[in-house]
This record gives C-alpha cells, structure tokens and sequence, in this order.
C-alpha cells in the first residue's frame, strides 16, 4: 500500500516539473522581461519578508 502512495506522489511531482518546464519555456521566449520579473519577486518577497 506504502508503495502505491509513493508511486502517485512521484507521479504527481513529475507532472508539476514537466509543467514548470513547459511554463518556463513559453516565458523564456523574452528573457529580458523574465529576469526583470524575477528581480521584481525578489524584491517583493523581500519586502513582504521584512514587514513579517
């Protein structure tokens, strides 16, 4: 039973990675605005970070 539960968690996790790639690919297209987003997150999870 423990092995079937393992089996759809990698399953699952596998299929969020493969999004994440996929994702990240369709973004990577305009790399500059990608990076300046990310330095944009940062930042904000900074900020939101300091304020907690």
């Amino acid at each position: 039973m423990k092995d079937l539960t393992k089996n759809k968690e990698r399953k699952r996790t596998t299929k969020l990675i493969a999004m994440g790639i996929f994702i990240g690919v369709l973004l990577s297209q305009d790399v500059g605005k990608l990076k300046e987003a990310f330095i944009e997150g940062v930042k904000a999870g900074q900020a939101s970070g300091a304020a907690k």
